[in-house]
């Protein structure tokens, strides 16, 4: 099967995550990635704002049903089967309103729904949580299901999905190559006089043309470059400046986080030889990456590889990190991360560079761990881009 055919299996996933468990015997989970995972369900207040609670409950059998608002029961309908929706609250739709939605003004305490839906996963005394959902909203429900306790167990779910199927890689291949194409287009038409702000516009209304929805935004010139994740402004550009770029999109909520430098004009010789020094330490941690190897040693070796190609001087607290429906995930690309890679797990690889006064350069790509190695989520040339 081909990976434009694929689609996501749910029941898979929520298994995957039952089989973590332990001694818990059930989950609710409330970040917006982890329902997305595990339902395929992400409206815009919950994605953007986490406004209302729509929680995914699992139970230790793998069995799943959503908590959701009943405002939210018409939008579900388009991407989940709404018997497995346990509404809370209340709605009143008008017109020719089917029974499924009549019964929504009906209203119905949060805690019932999640009590239901408790029940019909068979969820047993000792109930999962992660990090969504926020303390207040666990103390108040706390005495109401009782004898049923909510424990923090944020790290399953994390790691339930830290190895991506094939649905999963299609997305974050499409979000970096978006990415990619939009960083090479927006520079093509700066110039001299171009500000920070018009590269941005141009790279997002890119990535929007292409069907991503634009995040990370970091475009800046020469010394603004080194101040990481700055906000672009409307500084013009000079003959010789150095672009900075790291910046990112998501395809169906899945991240890209890429970095690249470019020049108007012709570099100057540091320029040149601090980007090749950085390029060399980057694609050194790609070649290591396999099964196996230790996040710690991809660190290791981007730093030693970077010094020894022209930056002796060169230091950093990490040089990546895990990425997915989450821009950060684990694992962390520095010392005493120890975890082995497993094959299927994504993470970005990047040697920055911040010179106070005078320019940030760096390059980060992402890639996923194969059986022996790992492959490229993008495709484009990871050189300086001179325009």
């Amino acid at each position: 099967m081909s990976a434009a055919t694929t689609t996501p299996d749910f029941a898979s996933r929520a298994s995957r995550l039952a089989g973590l468990l332990g001694e818990l015997e059930g989950f609710v989970a409330s970040d917006p990635a982890n329902v997305r995972w595990l339902s395929g369900a992400a409206g815009e207040p919950h994605v953007l704002y986490g406004h209302t609670p729509l929680w995914a409950v699992v139970g230790p059998g793998g069995a799943c049903r959503l908590v959701a608002a009943a405002a939210d029961m018409a939008w579900l309908a388009d991407l989940v089967d709404t018997d497995e929706v346990i509404p809370y609250g209340r709605f009143v739709f008008a017109g020719d309103v089917p029974p499924r939605l009549a019964r929504l003004a009906t209203p119905t305490p949060l805690e019932q729904a999640l009590a239901e839906a408790l029940e019909a996963v068979g969820a047993g005394a000792r109930v999962g949580v992660d990090d969504g959902m926020p303390l207040t909203v666990q103390a108040d429900l706390a005495p109401k299901l009782a004898p049923r306790e909510l424990v923090p167990a944020a790290p399953l779910p994390i790691r339930a999905r830290s190895v991506k199927d094939e649905y999963e890689l299609e997305r974050m291949r499409r979000a970096n190559r978006i990415a990619e194409g939009a960083i090479v287009r927006s520079l093509s038409r700066a110039g001299v006089g171009a500000s920070e702000h018009d590269i941005l516009r141009w790279l997002r209304t890119e990535m929007v043309e292409q069907g991503a929805r634009p995040m990370l935004g970091s475009v800046a010139f020469n010394e603004r470059g080194a101040l990481v994740d700055t906000v672009p402004t409307d500084r013009t550009a000079e003959r010789g400046d150095v672009v900075r770029f790291d910046v990112g999109c998501t395809v169906e909520g899945y991240h890209s986080d890429l970095s690249r430098i470019g020049t108007i004009g012709e570099p100057d010789a540091w320029v040149r030889e601090t980007y090749a020094a950085l390029l060399a330490g980057e694609q050194a941690a790609i070649a290591k990456a396999a099964p196996g190897v230790r996040p710690s040693e991809l660190y290791d070796i981007a730093v030693a590889v970077t010094r020894d190609a022209g930056l002796p001087e060169y230091d950093r607290s990490h040089c990546g990190h895990g990425i997915g429906l989450q821009i950060y995930e684990p694992p962390l690309v520095a010392p005493g991360h120890d975890e082995p890679l497993r094959a299927g797990q994504t993470l970005c690889l990047e040697t920055p560079y911040y010179v106070l006064g005078r320019a940030g350069l760096q390059v980060e790509d992402a890639v996923v761990v194969t059986a022996d190695g790992c492959e490229r989520l993008g495709t484009a040339s990871q050189d300086l881009i001179i325009v």
